[in-house]
């Protein structure tokens, strides 16, 4: 993942630029952020689909039950610009 913005841009600064075909680009707070394009990528193997399912659903249970917040899952790519799976939980105050 490259980061290709030296200050913050608008959302229309963005959608203006000529950006090189190739990539997947993300505008995250005002910063591109680019990735290689996910048109290319192989898809997962069953084995990791598989674990990322099981690791899903025993940390859902253990946040509904708990009661800890929200969990979500994500994608995140990494310098080598391998995707790896990774979820973010979002606690939620104390009742």
């Amino acid at each position: 993942m490259a980061v290709l913005t030296a200050s913050k841009i608008t959302v229309k600064e963005f959608f203006e630029m000529d950006l090189e075909e190739g990539y997947d680009y993300d505008l995250i707070n005002g910063i591109i952020l680019r990735t290689q394009s996910s048109v290319n990528k192989k898809p997962p193997k069953p084995i990791h689909q598989n674990a990322s399912m099981n690791l899903s659903r025993i940390l859902s249970v253990h946040v509904f039950e708990n009661k800890i917040g929200k969990l979500f899952a994500l994608q995140i790519a990494s310098s080598s610009l391998a995707l790896f799976s990774a979820f973010m939980l979002f606690r939620c105050p104390p009742q």
